[in-house]
């Protein structure tokens, strides 16, 4: 053949035509030309026996190359694996039983990478779809979002993603709808025990725990339970649930994870752990938390869960929840005492007791709530990033006539009664509040 393919080219040299310098550049051409056509016919044919034989293939022919695996020689495995590469995803039950059939340690492994190379494929192409398409077919392989965009309320492409993160760690959350609430009490005590046993043996949780939990135990309602709703504040109050449920440090799914988080705390009986959840990730489920506090006569009972309730109800309530804090103004019940230098004399270390009582902490949130600057009637006030405002520097010493509190507040509302309502476009910032008269000088301190 190369003798022929010489004389050939022989032929070719000694024709007259082929002597000029265009007569070449036309061959070189058409050669380059001729190439790829070549190649593109060769790849068309290989594709086609791909699909002819994807298409052709029985379940006899599967058998055998599934036993060409174990063989002795290496070409045959190799191509026996190529055929079953080439095989559709129509071909995975039974590539699968075969799989767990097989004794032999490399046919299992090579069985293996090809189903979960198919499996990967399906689940790429399904993830792409769930996040693509508005309205998912009835028969969409992910049910559970169903039950998932009810619980949260919405259908956006950020509460797909969030469902999305727990198809590794919570495949059947992903792929099955919760039907009610005894099914999701099932599913949240299922949850919460795996969890469990994760935080006693490495005292870590993921952030597919904290979405799996919120998401099962937000939609138990009234089924909530004290064993699972102490797990569930375990979970929520530590990182990385603490994290993913602030809206600044993690716009993703930050929105998705409250809605879920204030659905479930209507039903948490816990409010001093609620508050605390609230103010330190900034969720305004804060504000429902703390009405629920303050409208019980005997709030002041629990003094801690008292004072993060004014605290929240100063960052997160409204002008008409001001009525609901006016009703502690006389309330004269002690909240805590802190010890604060009271000497002016920088060489005397004696100390005094100042009381924080709960007029004291009403009358400095209805002043927020009114839109006042608090600093006019507490000197040291001070806000607070995450609690609204420092409660420690609203005390007055312990041997504080009531009398000054009493005529504090008469002069509170003579300040209500005189000043005008501030505009409405006012920002709610405490140093953009309206100050009724100037500040106390350096000598009235």
């Amino acid at each position: 053949m190369i003798e022929q393919g010489r004389q050939q080219w022989m032929m070719l040299s000694n024709c007259r035509w082929l002597n000029c310098k265009k007569s070449w550049l036309f061959v070189i051409s058409c050669l380059f030309i001729a190439i790829p056509v070549g190649n593109c016919q060769e790849e068309l044919s290989k594709s086609n026996d791909k699909a002819i034989t994807s298409t052709r293939v029985t379940n006899e022919k599967v058998l055998e190359w599934v036993d060409d695996l174990g063989s002795n020689q290496f070409a045959i495995r190799e191509k026996a694996h190529e055929q079953l590469d080439l095989l559709g995803e129509e071909y995975l039950p039974i590539l699968i039983e075969l799989q767990s059939k097989s004794d032999d340690a490399e046919v299992k492994a090579r069985l293996w990478s090809i189903i979960a190379r198919w499996k990967n494929e399906i689940v790429q192409r399904n993830n792409r779809e769930f996040l693509r398409t508005p309205n998912l077919p009835e028969n969409h392989p992910y049910q559970g979002w169903k039950s998932f965009s009810k619980a949260v309320g919405a259908t956006d492409r950020k509460a797909r993603f969030t469902l999305l993160s727990l198809l590794e760690s919570y495949p059947e959350l992903v792929r099955e709808e919760i039907a009610d609430k005894q099914d999701a009490f099932r599913r949240a005590t299922l949850v919460a025990g795996k969890i469990t046993e994760r935080l006693d043996i490495r005292g870590e949780v993921s952030d597919a725990d904290g979405i799996a939990l919120v998401y099962t135990a937000a939609m138990c309602e009234e089924l909530l339970d004290d064993p699972l709703e102490r797990t569930c504040h375990r979970v929520f109050t530590r990182f990385p649930f603490s994290r993913n449920v602030n809206p600044e440090l993690n716009s993703k799914s930050a929105a998705t994870i409250v809605a879920l988080y204030s659905s479930w705390a209507e039903y948490a009986k816990d409010q001093q752990r609620i508050l605390l959840a609230c103010l330190n990730a900034g969720i305004p489920a804060a504000r429902s938390a703390a009405q629920k506090v303050l409208k019980e006569k005997n709030a002041t009972k629990d003094p801690d869960t008292f004072e993060l309730a004014m605290q929240a109800i100063a960052r997160f309530g409204k002008k008409e929840d001001a009525a609901l804090v006016d009703q502690w103004l006389e309330d004269m019940t002690t909240i805590r005492d802190v010890q604060r230098i009271a000497s002016p004399n920088s060489f005397d270390n004696s100390f005094e007791i100042y009381d924080i009582k709960a007029c004291d902490l009403a009358l400095a949130s209805t002043m927020i709530l009114n839109e006042f600057y608090p600093a006019e009637l507490f000197p040291m006030f001070r806000s607070h990033p995450l609690r609204g405002y420092t409660s420690e520097l609203l005390g007055l010493p312990s041997k504080t006539p009531d009398s000054y509190r009493t005529n504090r507040l008469k002069r509170w509302r003579e300040i209500l009664e005189t000043q005008p309502a501030p505009p409405a476009t006012l920002p709610r910032t405490p140093e953009s509040f309206p100050r009724p008269f100037p500040p106390p000088s350096r000598t009235q301190l």
